[in-house]
């Protein structure tokens, strides 16, 4: 139904003085009674001893007017129905529909998806006494270990079979080099060992796909079980607070415990012009995959540390790491962190190669909308005319995975970088740089609190990079990460962040001293006070 104009006119007079004007109003009107007021004021020149009069006219105006307009919609859309219709019962019936889908009164109870479901009783049986004195969790972490053990088996067989394969096929080409056959005969023998490892991976990989799938349908029914028993047996504990203590706390362990090997240096720093907030940060030589991998596979307080951020608003744990422009990079080159991933089964979130399936698909629309928007802006006219590429993916883009079964993180940022990073010179406009703040962003708007960042922006050391490159990297990344962790404290200055910036293990102790100086002078860490 269409607007209509309606007149407000207002007539004021007392001796002399006098005050008449007529405005004409969009019915329903699109703004506030008090924004109109304003409008008006400026427009008439309203004296302040006025204003309450006119705002209660014209409240009273628009309160009238609006009602005679969506009374008339009303009947239009009545009489629709009933021409549609017939009979005065489908009338009705049609009514109710209109009324459950669009006005939450009327809508039926929101039904909670088995994922929130199994999300909630998880969460219950983390934060309450009665699953630790039950042993419930202690149930769950045997389950767990079986779980692990029997994929293990799995995938050491897959293993073994595809190596004694990759023996076979060497020793047959090298006998056919030999005995001179011909390239034909060469060309054969690739074909026929492709083919075959093409069978042996499908063939484990729908064995572990089964055996993930039976081992979650089973974990989950397992919670839920656990969860109703101790409902049931404790009815008072289904309000938590996942900021409280927790009573798995017993199990946590040492975080600087894991790291006695690897250089290490920790800083507490304060950042903001005027609320200022504490922040942690952490200078470590490590691999990114140190993050990943767990040292001892059984080791219950790594897994319960881990549990206790899963499903929390403030306590995940994240991992940068740097891949190329390809989705599906990880599973198609079977990467070190793939291989990370099947450690142990996935039992709450889908799948490594499920999650890259899904966006590789959102990357289309992704790139979609992001040509469009190049259009829209003539600056970039030309370069959205040569943009062709629909699928792959730009440098500085970060798409993100969430993970259950790695020792220490649980979402992953894959950060986008091109050759470039690891050997040329950059500066704080280069798209990796930009990716990092939109980590950083994610980060502070989803709770990961932990963010591991790679310093140096590289994955190893080499004889290329000198020490004064090193240094000038270091000194980019950390100016640029504290202008975007005081750039998210102002949105919300009780956030608290953890940075832990990770360089190559094979650093040096000299180089390595040299960049925890450059931190505490970015950051404006005071030294240590030494009395004499």
């Amino acid at each position: 139904m269409e607007s209509r104009t309606c007149s407000f006119e207002y007539h004021w007079s007392i001796d002399a003085l006098s005050l008449d004007f007529k405005h004409e109003f969009e019915i329903p009107i699109n703004v506030s009674s008090k924004t109109a007021l304003v409008l008006l004021r400026v427009k008439y020149n309203i004296p302040i001893f006025l204003l309450k009069d006119v705002e209660e006219k014209l409240k009273s105006f628009i309160a009238q007017r609006e009602s005679v307009y969506y009374q008339a919609q009303h009947d239009d859309i009545f009489s629709e129905i009933r021409r549609e219709t017939g009979t005065i019962d489908q009338v009705v019936d049609k009514w109710i529909e209109s009324l459950s889908q669009n006005l939450k009164a009327f809508a039926p109870p929101k039904r909670l998806s088995d994922e929130e479901i199994f999300r909630d009783a998880y969460r219950s049986l983390l934060f309450s006494n009665a699953a630790i004195n039950s042993s419930s969790l202690q149930l769950l972490l045997v389950k767990e270990k079986e779980y692990a053990s029997d994929l293990q088996k799995l995938i050491r067989a897959r293993d073994w079979e595809t190596e004694r394969m990759k023996r076979e096929h060497n020793a047959a080409l090298e006998k056919a080099v030999r005995d001179f056959q011909d390239h034909e005969q060469i060309n054969r023998l690739s074909t026929q060992y492709f083919e075959s490892l093409h069978l042996i991976e499908a063939n484990y990989a729908n064995q572990i796909n089964c055996l993930t799938r039976e081992q979650k349908s089973e974990y989950r029914k397992l919670v839920l079980d656990l969860n109703e028993k101790i409902l049931m047996q404790n009815p008072n504990i289904l309000q938590f607070d996942e900021d409280s203590s927790s009573p798995i706390g017993n199990f946590s362990q040492n975080t600087d415990a894991k790291y006695l090997t690897h250089l290490a240096e920790s800083f507490t720093i304060h950042l903001g012009a005027q609320m200022k907030t504490m922040h942690n940060l952490r200078l470590i030589a490590c691999r990114d995959l140190d993050f990943c991998r767990s040292k001892n596979f059984f080791d219950d307080s790594e897994r319960f540390q881990l549990a206790l951020g899963l499903y929390s608003s403030n306590m995940l744990h994240g991992l940068t790491i740097l891949v190329d422009n390809r989705p599906m990079h990880h599973f198609n080159l079977r990467t070190a962190f793939s291989k990370a991933c099947e450690q142990r089964p996935e039992l709450h979130f889908d799948n490594l190669e499920n999650q890259l399936q899904n966006i590789e698909k959102d990357l289309v629309r992704a790139n979609q909308y992001r040509d469009k928007l190049s259009a829209n802006d003539q600056l970039d006219l030309s370069k959205a005319a040569s943009s062709s590429n629909t699928e792959g993916l730009e440098y500085g883009d970060v798409y993100v995975t969430r993970h259950s079964n790695l020792s220490q993180v649980h979402a992953v940022f894959h950060l986008v970088a091109g050759d470039d990073v690891k050997t040329q010179d950059i500066n704080s406009r280069h798209p990796c740089i930009n990716g990092i703040r939109n980590i950083i962003k994610l980060c502070h708007k989803f709770g990961v609190t932990t963010i591991n960042l790679p310093l140096l922006l590289i994955n190893s050391m080499n004889e290329d990079l000198t020490n004064n490159w090193c240094l000038k990297r270091a000194e980019l990344i950390y100016k640029c990460v504290k202008g975007f962790m005081i750039e998210c404290s102002s949105y919300d200055e009780k956030q608290r962040f953890t940075v832990q910036f990770f360089v190559p293990p094979d650093v040096s102790r000299t180089l390595f001293d040299q960049l925890s100086d450059i931190l505490s002078q970015v950051f404006h860490i005071p030294g240590p006070f030494v009395v004499k």
